[in-house]
């Protein structure tokens, strides 16, 4: 089934086609750690996730509350080389992003992300 907004029943999960008018940022997941803007504009965004490393990862944003009032939203674990996207509406505030695979915990590189 393919996966929208409402098949997911949230807005901070995988999803298949974001909106038109999200945002589009390209974030990059090795082994070493999380590659994206460290600073965005508050907003609808999709984080277009791309696994470079030779294991699993995921990403994971955590800080601040999205406007659904959660405060963690995440990708699913993703192969080498898999892409997946995840549409979020950022609000203004510091944000961590990295990946949450619990092996990989303090081992890999996290974003700092300010929201303006």
């Amino acid at each position: 089934a393919k996966k929208t907004k409402e098949t997911v029943n949230a807005i901070e999960h995988e999803i298949d086609t974001p909106d038109a008018n999200a945002r589009k940022v390209t974030v990059t997941i090795s082994d070493g750690g999380v590659q994206m803007p460290a600073s965005l504009r508050s907003g609808k965004t999709a984080f277009v996730v791309t696994n470079n490393g030779k294991q699993r990862h995921n990403f994971e944003i955590e800080g601040e509350r999205f406007s659904s009032g959660q405060w963690r939203a995440e990708v699913p674990p993703l192969a080498p080389k898999e892409t997946k996207t995840m549409q979020v509406n950022l609000k203004p505030g510091s944000y961590e992003a990295h990946c949450s695979v619990a092996a990989h915990a303090n081992k890999e590189a996290k974003v700092k992300l300010a929201v303006k």
